[in-house]
């Protein structure tokens, strides 16, 4: 991989938008993953690489929700032990598996996790919310101004979207 000024600044804007998302409610590696391999790493090297980051987000994460104390430890357990274990398995068949088919399983499960969340959100996360309504000034088509109201709705497990009524 050719490190260039263009490839640091990608990776740049890419690793802090997909910092960001893992925090709050996970699915960076839908950036970051397709970055690195743009830039031409290899599926298996992109993926190592990537995983650095998650597990620095992950610790940051972890002590953020811990300090503000929104962390249930009590679930921690229950949680790690079957993330611990198919995390072992999955990077065995990673490590395992050729790049010729490790690139199509990891870009397929990336655009399959994508379209699950744009189909059937409330799959991932159930559709408790708290709105959070703002009012901005913005430029009408016709000329002059108008005032568009532009709701947040933050859903107790970090799902975020925003709805543009006119």
């Amino acid at each position: 991989m050719e490190i260039s000024l263009g490839s640091v600044f990608l990776l740049g804007i890419t690793g802090f938008l997909a910092g960001g998302i893992n925090t709050v409610a996970g699915g960076g590696s839908n950036l970051t993953l397709p970055a690195l391999m743009i830039l031409g790493l290899p599926a298996d090297i992109a993926n190592g690489t990537n995983r650095v980051a998650i597990a620095l987000q992950c610790v940051v994460g972890l002590a953020g929700y811990d300090k503000h104390e929104t962390l249930d430890r009590s679930a921690l357990v229950p949680i790690l032990i079957p993330s611990i274990v198919g995390g072992i398995c999955g990077a065995i068949a990673a490590a395992l598996m050729p790049n010729l088919y490790l690139k199509p399983i990891l870009l397929g499960t990336i655009l399959l996790m994508a379209l699950i969340i744009l189909i059937r959100p409330e799959v991932i996360a159930p559709l408790q919310a708290i709105k959070i309504s703002a009012l901005a000034t913005v430029a009408a088509p016709g000329g002059g101004y108008s005032q568009l109201e532009f709701t947040a709705v933050l859903c107790k497990q970090g799902w975020v979207s925003f709805y543009w009524p006119l």
